[in-house]
């Protein structure tokens, strides 16, 4: 597994602290944070050699697909797989936030170890 920098971590630590955020502050992403954002996307691997197009869309609202699909102007040919919230968790969580990380079990995540493994050639 690759150990490579982002915003000053290794991935690998920024993976092992993951954690569901549903509880945002209201205030918009540093251009700092917008600019390194890009740059990793312009970067990454493309899966099944096949070409990869990230967009942020900055919005308060939920989005209906069709709105979603004209505010990335998605084209015929594309597919849309993923949607994720990008933001600055706030320290107050929600009534809903705190019922899912209940339900889901977050406080018992198992360990690194038994998620992950490296195999080592003798």
């Amino acid at each position: 597994m690759s150990d490579e920098q982002l915003f000053g971590t290794s991935i690998t630590e920024i993976i092992k602290k993951r954690l569901s955020v549903r509880t945002y502050l209201a205030q918009p992403l540093l251009p700092e944070t917008k600019d390194k954002l890009r740059e990793l996307f312009s970067i990454l691997n493309r899966p099944f050699g096949r070409n990869v197009r990230f967009n942020l869309i900055e919005s308060d609202l939920a989005l209906k697909k069709s709105e979603f699909s004209k505010a990335i102007e998605q084209r015929d040919h594309e597919i849309l797989p993923c949607i994720t919230p990008i933001g600055y968790p706030s320290n107050k969580k929600s009534l809903i936030d705190s019922a899912m990380r209940f339900v889901a079990g977050s406080k018992s995540r198992k360990s690194w170890n038994e998620l992950f493994f490296r195999r080592h050639l003798v």
